[in-house]
Protein backbone atom coordinates (compact mmCIF):
# COMPACT_ATOMS: atom_id res chain seq x y z
CA UNK A 1 0.00 0.00 0.00
CA UNK A 2 0.98 3.50 -0.69
CA UNK A 3 1.04 6.39 1.27
CA UNK A 4 0.03 9.88 -0.28
CA UNK A 5 2.10 12.94 0.12
CA UNK A 6 0.50 16.23 0.87
CA UNK A 7 1.76 19.30 0.42
CA UNK A 8 1.91 21.86 2.87
CA UNK A 9 -0.09 25.51 1.67
CA UNK A 10 -0.64 27.26 5.13
CA UNK A 11 2.05 29.95 6.17
CA UNK A 12 0.90 29.02 9.64
CA UNK A 13 2.56 25.76 9.63
CA UNK A 14 5.94 27.42 7.72
CA UNK A 15 6.19 29.41 10.81
CA UNK A 16 5.60 26.21 13.22
CA UNK A 17 7.99 24.75 11.17
CA UNK A 18 10.71 27.21 11.78
CA UNK A 19 9.91 27.62 15.42
CA UNK A 20 9.19 24.38 16.89
CA UNK A 21 10.44 21.41 13.72
CA UNK A 22 13.73 18.95 14.66
CA UNK A 23 15.96 19.70 12.07
CA UNK A 24 18.92 17.27 10.87
CA UNK A 25 21.53 18.25 8.65
CA UNK A 26 23.53 15.78 6.46
CA UNK A 27 25.55 17.26 3.95
CA UNK A 28 23.79 20.34 1.94
CA UNK A 29 20.40 18.72 2.86
CA UNK A 30 18.99 19.68 5.99
CA UNK A 31 15.14 18.33 6.89
CA UNK A 32 12.96 20.23 9.37
CA UNK A 33 9.89 17.91 10.70
CA UNK A 34 6.98 18.72 13.14
CA UNK A 35 4.72 16.22 14.32
CA UNK A 36 1.31 17.27 14.20
CA UNK A 37 0.10 15.43 17.64
CA UNK A 38 -3.88 16.38 16.33
CA UNK A 39 -3.35 15.16 12.49
CA UNK A 40 -4.77 11.56 12.98
CA UNK A 41 -4.89 11.65 9.13
CA UNK A 42 -1.77 9.73 9.12
CA UNK A 43 -0.27 11.01 5.85
CA UNK A 44 3.09 13.43 5.78
CA UNK A 45 3.09 16.94 4.56
CA UNK A 46 6.21 18.56 2.90
CA UNK A 47 7.22 21.80 1.74
CA UNK A 48 10.93 21.95 -0.49
CA UNK A 49 13.24 24.87 -0.75
CA UNK A 50 16.16 25.07 -2.91
CA UNK A 51 17.47 28.45 -2.43
CA UNK A 52 18.55 30.62 -5.19
CA UNK A 53 22.31 29.80 -4.45
CA UNK A 54 21.74 26.45 -6.12
CA UNK A 55 21.60 28.13 -9.58
CA UNK A 56 19.28 29.30 -12.11
CA UNK A 57 15.77 27.78 -12.21
CA UNK A 58 16.14 25.00 -14.00
CA UNK A 59 18.95 23.24 -12.07
CA UNK A 60 16.93 24.71 -8.80
CA UNK A 61 13.79 22.67 -10.30
CA UNK A 62 15.46 19.68 -11.32
CA UNK A 63 17.01 19.83 -7.60
CA UNK A 64 13.83 20.20 -6.35
CA UNK A 65 12.64 16.72 -8.83
CA UNK A 66 15.32 14.76 -7.43
CA UNK A 67 13.88 15.73 -3.96
CA UNK A 68 10.22 14.98 -4.65
CA UNK A 69 10.82 11.16 -5.89
CA UNK A 70 13.53 10.71 -3.01
CA UNK A 71 10.42 11.59 -0.61
CA UNK A 72 7.63 9.78 -2.99
CA UNK A 73 10.07 6.84 -2.73
CA UNK A 74 10.43 6.80 1.09
CA UNK A 75 6.95 8.34 1.36
CA UNK A 76 4.87 4.46 3.00
CA UNK A 77 8.00 4.18 5.91
CA UNK A 78 7.79 8.12 7.16
CA UNK A 79 5.56 9.02 10.12
CA UNK A 80 2.77 11.66 10.15
CA UNK A 81 3.97 15.38 10.08
CA UNK A 82 5.35 18.35 8.40
CA UNK A 83 8.60 18.31 6.87
CA UNK A 84 10.68 21.12 5.06
CA UNK A 85 13.13 19.65 2.84
CA UNK A 86 16.01 21.77 2.04
CA UNK A 87 18.71 22.02 -0.61
CA UNK A 88 22.06 23.82 0.03
CA UNK A 89 24.39 25.57 -2.57
CA UNK A 90 25.82 22.59 -3.93
CA UNK A 91 23.11 20.21 -3.99
CA UNK A 92 23.20 20.66 -7.97
CA UNK A 93 26.57 18.93 -8.05
CA UNK A 94 25.61 16.06 -5.88
CA UNK A 95 24.94 12.56 -7.64
CA UNK A 96 21.51 11.37 -7.12
CA UNK A 97 22.22 8.60 -4.98
CA UNK A 98 24.25 10.57 -2.74
CA UNK A 99 21.56 13.10 -2.21
CA UNK A 100 19.07 9.81 -1.53
CA UNK A 101 21.40 8.63 1.19
CA UNK A 102 21.92 11.82 2.99
CA UNK A 103 18.01 12.45 2.97
CA UNK A 104 17.68 8.70 4.14
CA UNK A 105 20.34 9.60 7.13
CA UNK A 106 18.93 13.11 8.15
CA UNK A 107 15.33 11.11 8.03
CA UNK A 108 17.02 8.45 10.15
CA UNK A 109 18.73 11.21 12.82
CA UNK A 110 15.03 12.75 13.50
CA UNK A 111 13.63 9.20 13.96
CA UNK A 112 10.90 10.10 11.36
CA UNK A 113 11.59 6.71 9.56
CA UNK A 114 11.61 2.91 11.52
CA UNK A 115 14.71 1.68 12.35
CA UNK A 116 16.01 -0.69 9.86
CA UNK A 117 18.63 -3.51 9.24
CA UNK A 118 22.34 -2.09 8.79
CA UNK A 119 22.30 -3.87 5.22
CA UNK A 120 19.50 -1.90 3.68
CA UNK A 121 21.16 1.26 5.88
CA UNK A 122 24.31 0.80 4.54
CA UNK A 123 23.05 0.32 0.72
CA UNK A 124 21.25 3.35 0.47
CA UNK A 125 24.34 5.72 2.04
CA UNK A 126 26.89 3.91 -0.66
Amino acid sequence: MTKRIWRIRQRSKFVELARHGKRARVGVITITWLVEPSSGKNKPQLAYSTGKQVGPSVVRNRVRRKLQAIMSELAPSLASGFYLVKAGPKSSEIHFDDIRGNVWIALQRLGALPKEDEAQSKSLTQ
